[in-house]
């Protein structure tokens, strides 16, 4: 645990970069400090998860894309991320402790049923899809990330019964397209996070619905 004199050339070179991309913006002066207790680092995360709310942001802190909260949970999945040195440094760290920082019941995440996915319809399977892989829902291009998010839409969506024909147009692909990417095989973390992030919007919706 602990910065390293590479941490301060990171925060020193984007600094610089922030300065070539916005040269209008006046940015103070880094503050920097060693992160050197697990009581500190713990303190910073809860800092960064309530950062909407801080700031007055239009996103709740459970399903906004600055945080690691997402993926803590198992709700996202981000290409060359690792949620293991975070929770190798907080081996205390709780689902319920991560739920009450972002404001949400203190109870487990479970992974959403076939039932409730095939109600859901496809255009919601798509936009989960995409929030695994944190893409664009409209899923443009053919980018390894985008491709990923149209599997994983594709082998949830003929699993669950959806044809071809109707996952196609929601994935920007043919019908043809659709059954070669269903008939891949899917990592067991891809359809989890799927099915763990319905659950996570569900519960962050209901929230924020009045008492009957």
């Amino acid at each position: 645990m602990g910065s390293t004199p590479g941490s301060f050339a990171i925060a020193r070179d984007l600094r610089r970069s922030l300065a070539v991309v916005r040269p209008d913006l006046e940015l103070d002066a880094p503050h920097l400090k060693l992160v050197d207790t697990r009581r500190y680092l713990r303190w910073l995360l809860t800092y960064l998860l309530v950062q909407p709310a801080k700031h007055g942001l239009d996103a709740h802190p459970a399903l906004w894309t600055g945080s690691c909260f997402q993926d803590l949970v198992g709700a996202r999945l981000l290409t060359g991320f690792s949620v293991a040195p975070l929770r190798a440094a907080l081996p205390r760290l709780s689902l319920r402790s991560l739920l009450r920082d972002v404001g949400l019941e203190e109870t487990p995440l479970h992974p959403a049923p076939d039932d409730l996915l095939r109600r859901a319809g496809v255009g919601r399977l798509t936009d989960l899809a995409a929030g695994v892989y944190a893409v664009d829902p409209e899923l443009v291009g053919r980018s390894s990330l985008v491709v990923a998010a149209r599997t994983l839409a594709s082998v949830v969506g003929v699993q669950l019964g959806f044809s071809r024909t109707r996952l196609a147009p929601f994935l920007g692909a043919t019908p043809q397209t659709v059954g070669r990417l269903a008939s891949r095989r899917l990592a067991p973390a891809a359809e989890q996070a799927l099915r763990l992030r319905f659950g996570l919007e569900e519960r962050v919706q209901w929230r924020g619905r009045p008492a009957a």
